[in-house]
């Protein structure tokens, strides 16, 4: 279950990253640079078909008991279009995106329109802290959006709206998109060189998808442990039941020596009984996890595995194998304790 969920988890994280970020190429500066002294800049890049701002700036959302705060983020609507971002829903997408172009709609993230209770057509009152606020209409719900320090993310309004009804001229979130016929990892390079010029950070989908997937390992290594122990734990009940049932079956191990079965052939078939309940354990073990992950996955657990439920096939291989492994190896240890048996005695104690 845990290595299914990751897996979906991962992918949920690659979708999202390549959904918020056209071109999969972008420059995040640590101070806002003006966007008309610097675009030449940025243009410079070798490879560049457009550099787009995003402007991001703080905001308050009226409220009937005061305010709240929310992060706008002006995008370019032709740039997020053209280049297939976000996922918008509850719209189609080129009333979305031409409602954003024509000014006064908003984007909404998926999880502030199930906690607010908004949905497409609705009026979104914004403004700056202590200025005037004007009324947006909510032209679609996207299920990813730009990072922001609210929970919720960014709310995306058009760069025109966040230049003429907000007064904002600088960005320090710049998309940059290459050119169709130019190398990804070229203009990954090109990209960091204009990064480097700027004392910024470049960032690619690849790779923040890539540091997402890392922590994502960390967290389930965690787990990993208490799996491990969970197996350690799995073998030596694997130990004690072959020990119980080998007791139970003296007079038939013997009975087999007695009609010529080997040391060996004793020893093998007590380990062929464990490796088959290795296996076993591990098939169901295989299909209640994947039942648990199902759930976990398509039940609405976390809006962040909308990647789909994704299958790790290699992991539920190794999960067989191991388990017929460590039950092979558990069984080591019962199958010489019945090779061992004097065939006499216990014949004799059940005649």
């Amino acid at each position: 279950a845990l290595g299914t969920v990751s897996e979906s988890a991962r992918a949920g994280a690659e979708r999202w990253v390549a959904s918020i970020l056209p071109g999969g190429n972008a420059i995040r500066s640590s101070v806002p640079l003006d966007v008309e002294s610097f675009r030449p800049t940025f243009e410079s890049t070798p490879g560049l078909q457009v550099a787009s701002p995003v402007f991001e700036l703080p905001a308050v959302r009226s409220v009937d008991d005061g305010q709240e705060e929310v992060i706008l983020a002006g995008i370019d609507p032709n740039v997020f279009q053209d280049e297939g971002a976000l996922i918008v829903v509850g719209a189609a997408r080129a009333d979305a995106y031409a409602a954003l172009r024509g000014g006064g709609s908003v984007l909404v993230p998926a999880s502030f329109a199930a906690r607010v209770g908004v949905g497409v057509g609705d009026p979104l009152t914004l403004g700056q802290p202590g200025a005037e606020a004007t009324e947006f209409v909510v032209s679609g719900i996207v299920e990813y959006t730009i990072p922001a320090r609210t929970p919720d993310g960014a709310l995306l309004i058009s760069a025109a709206d966040a230049r003429d009804l907000f007064g904002v001229t600088t960005a320090s979130l710049w998309v940059m998109v290459p050119q169709p016929d130019i190398a990804p990892t070229v203009f990954a390079s090109a990209v960091r060189e204009t990064a480097t010029q700027l004392a910024a950070q470049p960032l690619t989908a690849r790779e923040l998808a890539a540091d997402l997937g890392r922590s994502l390992d960390r967290l389930v290594g965690l787990f990993d442990v208490l799996a491990l122990i969970a197996v350690v734990i799995g073998a030596l009940g694997i130990v004690n039941t072959l020990g119980i049932g080998i007791s139970e079956r003296v007079r038939e191990i013997a009975i087999l020596r007695a009609h010529g079965m080997t040391v060996g052939q004793v020893q093998a078939m007590v380990v062929a009984e464990a490796a088959i309940m290795g296996a076993i354990a591990g098939v169901l073990a295989i299909l209640t996890g994947l039942a648990v992950a199902y759930a976990l996955v398509n039940g609405g657990a976390s809006a962040d595995l909308g990647g789909g439920f994704r299958v790790p096939w290699g992991l539920l291989v190794a999960v067989i194998l191991v388990g017929t492994g460590i039950a092979a190896l558990a069984g080591l240890y019962p199958a010489r304790v019945a090779a061992a048996m004097p065939i006499v005695r216990h014949l004799k104690q059940f005649e």
